[in-house]
């Protein structure tokens, strides 16, 4: 998986560094397939691999949430093909306190300058103006002068989520989620969408090393499109809330013209016709929404509703032409699903540190990254953290919506990044992760897992 888009990205770096990098990046690629070590390099994205047919905002007052940041460290794709990601009318922000339980307000927040490649350094990168390139993202912050302010620890989150019609329940799971913020961490763990009959397989991994399950379990609409089963989807995360948990749904979206396929390099479809009204693409981008919005009305029970994932990076279509179009989509997304009167969602934009990639903050409910730094990478990745609580103003909660390795709760109290809850992706990616350690994760103080859920937050 993470060769896929190791090579995604060694082919478009080939197109905007020298030859010399550009050999270093195919040599990440290929280790990554043959499994010789490369360069000592990280790439922040994800790949999953497999093959297919399947490869795999109302009226309100005003309160208050207080919490505290600080340090910092840095960072899937499928086939069918299997994945390894108009404003709310306002009034009053109504907005509540929450408070670390870090003794700290604020700690030192270390800026790291790692460059893509040992070719160059950060420094010549940021002279040769190469740091607004996507394939920059991520690295060089000190030399692009990406460094995040001191974040002064309070956030001020709303108190009710950016649909002013959501349903009660929804309103109920947004302000648990206001409440854990910053106190606790909850645990998530992706199922594998794809694997029929064993799609719970990992889920029932995690219980049997830890005694726990986790809280917030991620589902996938991937296999939902007209002409296609769901694999019983719906069904699953119906029972999955039943039972005490939280769904999070994602949607590898099937490009909706040509080959069904989510992967840029695998379909041709131009997410940039898409945008304009009335092209062939939109027409059938619209369709493939609507059949989506059923399944968002027919599931009905609240959820975490994660759509474009990853497009901060090019190698799914919805990502693949850019900041603008990618705003473009998710406008035309929010304002369909608000006018088809759904209101069972708490909107998640995933799209790590890239700022431009973001619509405006009355779009969204929770800001996320995806971390992708190895299966023993336990590091709190608190520059992620107070980065992106810069980017909202520390008006929003913070969480890691993807991960491989899982941060270690001890760190991300001790360093102020308390993301609201982790999820590790599937197979390879939680199988990976050192056993002893992922049951002192589940058993954690600071952790919450699904028999704790329904006592906390309220």
């Amino acid at each position: 998986m993470k060769g896929l888009i190791l090579a995604a990205f060694a082919l478009y770096g080939c197109a905007v560094v020298s030859a010399q990098t550009c050999a270093s990046l195919y040599g990440q690629a290929t280790s990554a397939f043959t499994g010789t070590s490369a360069p000592a390099t990280t790439v922040t994205s994800k790949s999953t691999t497999t093959t297919t047919t399947t490869t795999i905002k109302s009226s309100a007052t005003t309160t208050t949430t207080s919490i505290k940041t600080t340090t910092i460290s840095s960072s899937k794709s499928t086939t069918t093909t299997v994945p390894s990601p108009s404003p709310v009318k306002t009034s009053t922000t109504t907005s509540t306190t929450v408070t670390s339980p870090s003794p700290s307000a604020t700690s030192s927040v270390t800026c790291p300058d790692n460059a893509p490649s040992t070719d160059y350094t950060c420094v010549q990168q940021a002279s040769w103006g190469k740091c607004n390139e996507t394939w920059m993202i991520g690295f060089c912050a000190y030399s692009c002068g990406r460094c995040p302010k001191s974040n002064d620890g309070v956030f001020n989150i709303p108190t009710t989520p950016i649909d002013t019609l959501a349903d009660s329940a929804t309103k109920n799971l947004y302000k648990k989620f206001v409440n854990t913020f910053g106190k606790y961490i909850i645990s998530g763990q992706s199922e594998t969408s794809w694997d029929y009959g064993k799609e719970g397989a990992d889920i029932d991994y995690v219980y049997q090393q830890t005694g726990k399950y986790p809280v917030v379990r991620l589902f996938d609409l991937m296999d939902h499109y007209p002409g296609h089963p769901d694999n019983n989807a719906i069904a699953r995360m119906k029972q999955w809330y039943a039972d005490g948990g939280v769904v999070q749904l994602q949607w590898h979206w099937r490009a909706p013209i040509g080959v069904r396929e989510f992967y840029s390099d695998k379909s041709s479809f131009d997410a940039s016709k898409a945008v304009q009204s009335g092209t062939a693409e939109n027409i059938a981008l619209l369709a493939d929404l609507d059949y989506a919005i059923q399944a968002l009305k027919d599931i009905g029970v609240p959820m975490l509703w994660r759509p474009f994932h990853e497009g901060h990076g090019t190698w799914f279509w919805w990502g693949s032409k850019g900041p603008t179009v990618l705003k473009q989509l998710w406008q035309i997304m929010f304002d369909r699903i608000k006018a088809a009167n759904v209101h069972n969602l708490i909107w998640v934009a995933n799209f790590n540190t890239c700022t431009d990639c973001y619509p405006s903050i009355d779009y969204f409910d929770i800001i996320s990254n995806d971390k992708y730094g190895g299966k023993t990478d336990y590091a709190s990745h608190a520059y992620e953290f107070v980065t992106m609580a810069n980017m909202v103003s520390n008006k929003r909660i913070i969480a890691m919506s993807e991960n491989d390795g899982i941060p270690d709760p001890d760190s991300c109290k001790s360093e102020n990044a308390m993301w609201s809850y982790f999820a590790t992706w599937n197979t390879e990616y939680i199988r990976g992760i050192d056993t002893t350690y992922l049951k002192k994760v589940y058993n954690h103080a600071l952790v919450i897992t699904r028999d704790e859920w329904a006592g906390v937050g309220n």
